[in-house]
């Protein structure tokens, strides 16, 4: 079974309320509620600023100043602009989280050698190193990101290099590798699992770390996470990239379209194994355990989400005739769920269900 209809990363914020002066600012109202972040940056950045600083202790209160400038210049009326907040700053802490998950696994990395495949601003670089790496090196084909993490990484011993390493190799093996939140950006990701492949060591205690984004997670088609347009996630490449040209003044953003393919993870199995990977699911077993029990009122939740999703396209700024074919794709996944989760109801009751 695919369970392919919820898995999905989320971010959680504690309600907490920081004074600064003689006003009280809600954490969690600045990354919740778009027109409460707009407005506190329009009055007053310096106060956002002092409470992001006392939120991401990680970082010192200047790169924070720089990552708010860009948002309150670029990225204003951007809905998703607590978002872009949030996974920049938020990484260094979730990268920490992530290795403390590992390590309790027995996949650790100390006196180990380490490469992070599109290492963005280098977060996961830092907490490679503070789990005791002996050597790190973080690659991207964005030389802004490789900017910003020269700056978290400046006097560090740590690499970082310009490379597609679809394009060219690095001449050199890692005890662990690392491709977070990358895979979907990837034009061939067949390629990108065979590199893993070739630079990975081939000894016992070696490992790679590749996460996968679940396209079907119902909180994704109403709001695909990179870009918010309900429905696009489900589209082909070519169509999703000339709506989202055709649409993002609307969303109010300047992003370009660079999300490529949406492998689930069995098909990552496959590719894997081609490549002589032995692959273990890094997802909590009561988690999928839950997810499941939440399937015995499928049927009502597939009406609900019809409902909602239908009333929230017509809502949205999307031309009519990308409306129709996103209402096809849209139709073609609730066919494919409604299958999907009888077949899974069949088996619970006749007690041949494998979670894993």
């Amino acid at each position: 079974m695919n369970y392919k209809f919820f898995f999905n990363e989320f971010f959680y914020f504690v309600n907490r309320h920081f004074k600064v002066g003689k006003e009280k600012i809600s954490l969690i109202k600045l990354f919740n509620d778009h027109d409460y972040l707009k407005n506190m940056l329009i009055r007053d950045r310096s106060k956002v600023i002092d409470v992001l600083t006392i939120k991401y202790d990680l970082l010192d209160r200047d790169f924070i100043q720089n990552k708010i400038t860009g948002i309150y210049r670029n990225h204003l009326e951007n809905p998703l602009s607590g978002l872009y907040i949030e996974s920049d700053l938020g990484a260094p802490r979730r990268h920490l989280r992530l290795l403390k998950k590992l390590d309790k696994r027995g996949y650790k990395i100390r006196n180990k050698s380490c490469l992070d495949i599109g290492c963005s601003n280098g977060s996961l670089l830092l907490a490679c190193l503070k789990y005791g790496a002996k050597d790190v090196l973080g690659i991207d084909i964005t030389e802004a990101r490789l900017n910003i993490a020269r700056q978290w990484c400046k006097r560090l011993p740590i690499r970082l290099n310009n490379v597609n390493i679809l394009e060219k190799d690095l001449d050199e093996k890692f005890d662990a590798i690392f491709c977070v939140d990358v895979l979907e950006h990837v034009s061939d990701p067949v390629k990108l699992i065979e590199k893993i492949s070739s630079h990975l060591n081939k000894e016992r205690k070696s490992f790679a770390y590749l996460s996968i984004f679940n396209r079907n997670c119902v909180k994704n088609i109403f709001k695909e996470p990179h870009y918010g347009v309900p429905g696009i996630i489900l589209l082909p490449f070519e169509d999703a990239r000339n709506l989202w040209h055709e649409v993002r003044e609307k969303f109010n953003s300047k992003l370009e379209y660079t999300v490529y393919h949406w492998p689930f993870y069995w098909d990552v199995v496959k590719i894997a194994k081609e490549n002589e990977l032995d692959v273990s699911l890094f997802v909590n077993e009561k988690k999928i355990k839950m997810f499941f029990y939440l399937l015995k009122g499928y049927k009502k939740r597939s009406r609900n989400f019809d409902r909602r999703f239908k009333n929230n396209l017509d809502k949205s700024p999307i031309p009519d005739h990308y409306k129709v074919l996103i209402d096809k794709y849209v139709n073609e996944y609730l066919d494919e769920f409604k299958r999907d989760h009888e077949e899974l109801m069949k088996r619970k009751s006749k007690k041949k269900l494998n979670y894993l």
